[in-house]
């Protein structure tokens, strides 16, 4: 449910987003989850001969979990509903810039704490981005970890290449 709200969210405001915040992304879901799920609802009454006394303990369960939602459960989705278009083209430039840079200096870089601080940082940005495919983690704790792991690299890559402008003007 979450993502069929967020796509649809994204189709209503696909350039901008709907703008940051919990609030502000919880108010919008419940919107259009409610939209949905009552379409939802009626295709299954259509399908199902289900009694009205069936539906009722499972609407009020349903309704407050809606209530709960901060996040589309998908970071690209997240990014996507709230800073549209322009926001998710700039969040994916700026991790495949950071990946393309630590594989390439990695490539660039002789065996030592340095290659392997380089593959651990791949393996990091790989793993976060792999769990943002079923959950948002922006605005909790791991997104601090992500930034520690994004400065990590910037200080091992420009040490990766400084040592490789010295070893190329001795030469």
């Amino acid at each position: 449910m979450c993502w069929k709200a967020s796509i649809a969210i994204i189709q209503d405001h696909p350039w901008f987003g709907i703008g940051p915040g919990k609030k502000n992304f919880r108010s919008v879901y419940q919107q259009y989850a409610e939209t949905i799920r009552h379409k939802e609802r009626q295709l299954k009454k259509e399908n199902t001969n289900e009694l009205p006394e069936q539906t009722k303990g499972k609407k009020k369960r349903r309704l407050k979990d809606i209530e709960k939602l901060s996040h589309a459960h998908n970071i690209f989705l997240h990014i996507w509903a709230e800073a549209g278009t322009v926001g998710l083209l700039t969040f994916l430039w700026l991790f495949i810039t950071i990946f393309y840079a630590s594989i390439k200096a990695w490539r660039l870089s002789k065996a030592g704490y340095e290659k392997a601080f380089l593959m651990g940082i791949v393996a990091s940005l790989i793993s976060i981005f792999s769990h943002g495919l079923t959950d948002s983690f922006w605005k909790k704790p791991e997104a601090l970890f992500l930034w520690y792991i994004i400065g990590i690299g910037f200080v091992v890559i420009h040490n990766t290449s400084k040592v490789q402008k010295d070893e190329f003007v001795r030469t």
